[in-house]
């Protein structure tokens, strides 16, 4: 994979790291900028213009006579997610040394996120009664809508993992103070590829000029995604969440509510 895009200025500008198993390193050194070398990263080409921290509190609210402003039970707070934006263009030379190929080289890092880890040699049978060779269910990918078939893996030693949790780093202060540095995952992408279209050399054509890129990060403290589908239930996997106290304390700065480091990223074997 090509070497990580990013300005001169860079860390500054922000960035979404995908965290791997294999070479990962403490969250906690925010000010180091060899952190992460060698991990595929998205580094932001200038800080988006606005970020918005959006959450909802939902209660349930009974009524009746004698209640008229109601009873309100709390039910549960929706996670938060950011939703960051930026634009680049291919003679961006600082950003894109290779023009339209860097272009479409944060196009696919970024659409590569919302996608599991599996080898492209593993073939999937669906069907409901879908069973391992030995008739076991340890390949089984069980799917919870109901109304949706059953699969399995194919063959032996294929193992397919959900999509990458990431690191997303975009404001400091010191390691215990407010910010946005937190670990999660990429719910949604949206690349949006603008003419004119140019033709490149030997048989490139259609190549765009510019691009709009977006995506929305699921803050999620306890994320990991070491778990591969069919051999290991999600509910071994242990949980952390940021409660009021640490919110008030950090904003979301919560890099340090770890309750594991079972990632597993580009460079880490399937």
């Amino acid at each position: 994979m090509p070497a990580n895009l990013k300005r001169k200025s860079y860390p500054g500008c922000g960035r979404l790291i995908v965290l791997q198993q294999q070479g990962n390193r403490p969250l906690y050194d925010l000010n180091a900028t060899e952190n992460y070398q060698g991990m595929v990263s998205i580094n932001f080409p200038a800080m988006p213009e606005t970020i918005e921290l959006v959450r909802t509190t939902d209660y349930q609210v009974v009524t009746n006579p004698a209640f008229p402003d109601g009873i309100h039970q709390y039910k549960g707070t929706s996670p938060l997610k950011i939703p960051v934006k930026f634009e680049l263009h291919a003679f961006d030379k600082e950003y894109c040394p290779r023009g339209v190929l860097s272009l479409l080289q944060v196009a696919s890092e970024l659409h590569a996120l919302t996608l599991p880890f599996g080898p492209e040699t593993a073939l999937v049978q669906a069907g409901e009664a879908a069973t391992t060779v030995d008739g076991s269910e340890k390949g089984q990918i069980h799917n919870a809508d109901p109304n949706s078939p059953a699969g399995r893996l194919e063959g032996t030693g294929y193992n397919i993992y959900p999509p990458a949790t990431c690191y997303l780093e975009l404001i400091i202060t010191d390691r215990t103070s407010p910010g946005i540095a937190c670990i999660g995952y990429v719910s949604e992408v949206n690349v949006t590829l603008h003419g004119p279209w140019l033709r490149g050399p030997g048989v490139a054509r259609n190549l765009p000029t510019r691009g709009d890129f977006s995506f929305t990060f699921v803050h999620h403290p306890g994320h990991g995604n070491t778990w591969n589908f069919g051999q290991k239930d999600y509910t071994d996997q242990m949980e952390a969440s940021a409660y009021a106290n640490t919110v008030k304390e950090r904003l979301f700065n919560t890099h340090h509510l770890l309750t594991h480091t079972n990632y597993h990223g580009f460079n880490d074997p399937l």
